[in-house]
């Protein structure tokens, strides 16, 4: 996952976009459970939009603990 160009891309745009970095950051700061929780209602959200499957499949490596953590470091940078 690690050179995923998609996630790789996400971060960028979490990083530039203060909206978008400010939503992504609040989700990954919360605990595993909450974390998940929001993810799960983001990425169905997204479905019921009909968003790129890039997108959805990014936030889907969001759900796992250490992925999530790691991401959150990248942003507080």
């Amino acid at each position: 996952m690690a050179d995923d160009e998609d996630f790789i891309r996400f971060m960028q745009v979490a990083r530039e976009d203060h909206e978008f970095h400010k939503r992504l950051t609040f989700v990954l700061s919360q605990d595993n459970f909450n974390r998940q929780s929001l993810l799960n209602t983001w990425i169905a959200d997204l479905d019921l939009q009909n968003a790129p499957m890039e997108l959805r499949r990014i936030l889907t490596y969001l759900l796992d603990e250490e992925v999530a953590g790691t991401a959150l470091r990248l942003l507080e940078e």
